[in-house]
């Protein structure tokens, strides 16, 4: 039997910090979401109005699942932003030294268990699913803070910085040599 505060339960340990992240990492606030919430509590209202204990336990049913669709909306937010900013640390990373294996075997292994997970969420958005999101962003953060802690926070800056320094380099060298090829050619 599900009750209002189960509704409410979930809310604030479930839906509070999945939105917490979708904000904090995408810097925005997910518009997307507010209706699912708006849904939620409008299904919150009607069983808290209602004497029928059937149309309660539908009702707050309901709003379980708006929550959840809020969840998973906002852990595949997070879950992109996260991912996008990992990706470009292993490639700015990749063009000037090689990473250990490891980082690119496990960037596959996320991106495969991502796929996975929604195949599964279009057969059904279960709580599974909500978990399985978590895990994902979970292990993308550890990605992150690894690459980081081991590379330098400044790692795909610093990366990038180099490479446009090399093609600098390689640029002043092409001139001077076409300098140099030129002033011999005209001597001769």
């Amino acid at each position: 039997m599900i009750t209002e505060k189960d509704v409410y339960d979930y809310y604030m340990n479930e839906v509070v910090p999945a939105l917490g992240a979708a904000i904090v990492l995408d810097d925005k606030f997910p518009e997307d979401v507010l209706n699912e919430i708006r849904s939620a509590m409008t299904h919150v209202a009607r069983s808290h109005f209602s004497e029928d204990d059937t149309y309660k336990q539908e009702q707050l049913k309901a709003a379980l699942n708006h929550l959840r669709r809020v969840c998973l909306d906002c852990l595949k937010i997070a879950i992109l932003v996260q991912s996008e900013k990992v990706e470009q640390i292993i490639k700015g990373l990749s063009e000037t030294l090689r990473l250990p294996d490891h980082y690119y075997r496990r960037f596959e292994n996320i991106k495969n268990k991502r796929i996975q997970v929604m195949k599964d969420e279009s057969v059904d958005s279960n709580q599974k699913i909500v978990n399985d999101y978590k895990n994902i962003l979970n292990e993308i953060d550890l990605t992150y803070e690894e690459l980081s802690n081991e590379f330098g926070g400044e790692s795909a800056a610093n990366a990038n910085r180099y490479k446009w320094k090399k093609r600098l380099e390689g640029f002043i060298v092409g001139i001077l040599a076409s300098a140099v090829v030129s002033i011999i050619l005209n001597l001769l």
